[in-house]
């Protein structure tokens, strides 16, 4: 215990219980000189079960103990088994940047990517989306939608709302088909003052003569929907032309 008067204490996030952490406090072990880091785990089917990993994470955040964790990385894979390195099973085989937001939003301090590989491409967004809290969506469509939006505060039920997107200009109706999870719309004339709004909807939804579908999420980032925050900056990136 003296050693945390003067060093910051690393304990595991991953195996250790209240019961274990009660007894060091009670020994005399500073809360506020512990870091607790998880697991990585290289074995596929061994990683850790979420609703676990949320009881762990609530444990270390009712006494302000900040958590770190690990995600696999999208290049080289570490050996002997090449299967990633997440503390997280449900994290194995899933998008790395989905993964990381995922750690974020349930309050893990610092995300670590646990393989040696690891693309500019995915360093550039973790980091866009730590310091500039936007998160980029890839999708099928037109190269006009390729920009930097926000969302409204006071998100649909089925629909993110991007704001200041409405126009005075006309939008004659098109392509109005139906509107599965992930699809970008455009409301038409038929939309009166709404016209030129865009959404980027949550769940399916039958055809609306009065909405234009613009664009879809690619599959891989459809999961990224449900991490959106009120208010947030999103940033569509064009993947390649809409598949009518």
């Amino acid at each position: 215990m003296e050693l945390s008067r003067h060093f910051q204490i690393a304990i595991n996030a991953s195996t250790v219980g209240s019961r274990e952490l009660q007894e060091w406090i009670d020994a005399g072990l500073e809360t506020g000189r512990m870091i607790a880091w998880h697991n990585f785990y290289p074995k596929p089917e061994t990683g850790l079960d979420q609703d676990y990993f949320m009881k762990q994470q609530r444990l270390f955040e009712a006494l302000d103990i900040p958590v770190y964790g690990f995600i696999p990385g999208d290049n080289e894979k570490r050996g002997p088994l090449y299967r990633g390195l997440p503390t997280l099973e449900d994290h194995r085989d899933q998008n790395p940047y989905t993964s990381a937001i995922q750690l974020r939003n349930w309050g893990v301090q610092g995300v670590f990517i646990g393989d040696p590989g690891c693309s500019q491409e995915l360093l550039r967004k973790l980091v866009d989306y730590d310091q500039e809290n936007v998160m980029e969506l890839v999708y099928e469509g037109s190269g006009e939608m390729e920009r930097e939006y926000q969302l409204r505060p006071d998100p649909g039920r089925d629909v993110y709302r991007l704001l200041e997107t409405r126009t005075h200009g006309d939008v004659p109706p098109a392509n109005t088909v139906e509107r599965p999870r992930g699809t970008i719309t455009r409301d038409n004339d038929l939309y009166g003052r709404y016209k030129g709004e865009m959404q980027v909807v949550r769940n399916d939804l039958e055809k609306n003569p009065a909405v234009n579908v613009v664009g879809r999420v690619r599959e891989e980032d459809l999961d990224l929907l449900e991490l959106l925050e009120p208010g947030q900056k999103i940033r569509l990136i064009r993947g390649t032309d809409l598949r009518m």
